[in-house]
């Protein structure tokens, strides 16, 4: 098993082993230093891992610190994947007891709510996911596979709801490679699932005219902002729509790294302005790099594009990280692919989710 955040399956696992294994898996080093101060212990400078999962799990059983102390750290933690929907729920109704998960493998279900002293709402959904079965081609004999508690975690305002997760890969001994898990068929679900629950009332914003409209505008075109900030065009997932183009990827998609693109669109604008004769090239150049840019990305049937955004401080040597995702526009509802479901996948350097979420939500906002 590739490194992931999903607990694995074992049987006759005793309490102290199995939240062990869930602070090992689920918690990165300094959420753990983070619990352990919470509990009144002490940690040393560098402590690894290992030591820091067990002066929890000692704190835990000596009642210094409690179950939802370490529940709601896991709830708030920022994760790799990000969907969200606007609109406002009526209830929050109680569900499974999320301590359980803290001992047991427990059941595919809703856990929570766990509600923090910002007002936020949490809950916790957890599928049972078993690997496919194999056969050994010699003894012809069912090879035992594992099972993954996958968790999903809901967090819940007045204004929108989000949900979090950590992707993971199974090996397939046949084919000798690692398949994803296809989390994009039950996301969904479990958005229908969330909005029945609370009673609410959600819709998905248009990522698609956020990222490539707004946002593009406000931080490529216009000067009061793309002069304090750098966008870097990092790749797209797109359709070929009368272009062709060297490399496409198992499902007939083509992704390509924009660094290239960036370049040739640098050239064709400074073709341009020099056969219209415009005297003050640098206000214009980007301007029309940037469009050119924008035409053929859209012309391309874009499905996923990811960029970076950094603003410059005054010592222009400085960056403040705002932005990384690649962003999956979920423009194709109807299939049974990736292309079905708005989500980004984000950089811990960036925040993660939390911090994708929380530019996103202030940009729809102005």
């Amino acid at each position: 098993m590739s490194r992931k955040k999903v607990l694995v399956w074992e049987e006759d696992l005793d309490e102290r082993s199995f939240i062990g294994t869930f602070l090992t898996q689920e918690f990165t080093s300094p959420a753990l230093s983070t619990l352990v101060l919470l509990g009144g212990g002490n940690i040393k400078k560098s402590e690894k891992k290992e030591a820091l999962v067990d002066k929890a799990i000692t704190l835990f059983e000596l009642g210094q610190l409690t179950s939802d102390q370490i529940l709601l750290s896991y709830v708030k933690a920022s994760r790799m994947w990000l969907s969200f929907k606007m609109g406002s729920y009526s209830s929050l109704p109680r569900r499974g007891d999320a301590v359980s998960l803290l001992k047991g493998f427990g059941s595919s279900g809703w856990h929570g709510p766990i509600k923090d002293e910002e007002g936020f709402a949490y809950y916790i959904r957890t599928q049972k996911i078993m690997e496919p079965l194999e056969i050994d081609n010699e003894s012809e004999a069912v090879i035992r596979k594992r099972h993954y508690r996958w968790p999903v975690v809901a967090k819940i305002s007045q204004e929108w709801m989000s949900l979090s997760w950590y992707g993971f890969s199974y090996s397939d001994t046949a084919s000798k490679r690692a398949n994803q898990f296809p989390f994009w068929l039950y996301i969904h679900d479990i958005f229908d699932e969330l909005e029945s629950m609370t009673e609410a009332t959600l819709v998905f914003p248009d990522l698609y005219q956020l990222v490539l409209g707004k946002l593009w505008n406000k931080y490529l075109n216009d000067p009061l902002y793309s002069a304090g900030h750098d966008w870097e065009h990092l790749r797209i997932k797109a359709e070929a729509s009368g272009v062709e183009l060297n490399e496409k990827s198992y499902d007939g998609h083509i992704e390509v790294d924009l660094k290239g693109l960036k370049a040739l669109t640098k050239h064709l604008a400074t073709s341009a302005i020099e056969a219209l004769e415009i005297q003050d090239v640098s206000s214009d150049h980007d301007i029309v790099e940037n469009a050119l840019l924008k035409t053929i990305i859209h012309d391309w049937g874009t499905k996923a594009y990811e960029f970076s955004l950094e603003r410059k401080e005054d010592d222009l040597s400085q960056r403040v990280k705002k932005f990384k995702a690649y962003c999956n526009f979920g423009l194709r509802p109807e299939l049974k692919n990736e292309d079905a479901l708005l989500h980004l996948k984000c950089y811990s350097e960036y925040g993660n989710s939390n911090g994708a979420l929380e530019f996103l939500l202030e940009e729809l906002a102005t």
